[in-house]
């Protein structure tokens, strides 16, 4: 994993310096419109880079400082007012732009934890509906067996009075308390 991580780091330390050359090299030096899209054309891909590498601050280091000191350079080159005021917002552009892949950065893993954290919580209240569901199905089953006995005791009642009733001889039953019920035949 190091030796693509370096390859990486390689790669993207190679695009930056890219980006850099191209942009000293094709500066238009006459055209101040198409020096602006040469500047936000390498701005832009350094704002992107913030975005997509931020999470990897030596790689985005490698990739955007490349890109711009060679285009902050060009432009302080040049001399004129415009230049050297284009120049300083380069230099305000690369100094913000650091400091949001900062920013970028603590909220990617912010995100990640984040991630991690909700898919422990997912694992656990799965686990606990289980549990739910298993206890949930042994009350059920409890209640089912209640309602069987309950029923069971009801039939038994009911065909005990039924024989109470239809017998032909006289019954007395004494409860705990000692109270006496008497049944005679019909």
């Amino acid at each position: 994993a190091q030796s693509w991580a370096d390859r990486f780091l390689v790669g993207a330390a190679a695009m930056g310096s890219m980006w850099g050359i191209l942009g000293t090299v094709l500066f238009p030096v006459d055209s101040i419109p198409h020096q602006f899209l040469v500047i936000f054309v390498i701005g832009g891909m350094a704002m992107s880079a913030a975005v997509v590498l931020a999470p990897v601050k030596r790689v985005f280091y490698a990739f955007v400082l490349p890109a711009l000191l060679p285009l902050i350079v060009v432009l302080g080159m040049q001399g004129a007012a415009l230049h050297i005021l284009m120049g300083m917002l380069a230099v305000v552009f690369t100094v913000v732009i650091l400091a949001l892949a900062g920013a970028i950065k603590e909220d990617v893993l912010a995100s990640i934890r984040i991630k991690f954290e909700n898919a422990d919580l997912i694992a656990r209240l799965s686990v606990s509906n289980r549990q739910v569901q298993q206890s949930n199905e042994q009350l059920r089953e409890k209640v089912e067996s209640q309602e069987r006995i309950q029923e069971a005791l009801r039939q038994a009642s009911h065909k005990f009075g039924a024989l109470i009733n239809s017998s032909p001889l006289g019954i007395v039953v004494r409860d705990a308390d000692g109270l006496i019920e008497k049944w005679n035949p019909a």
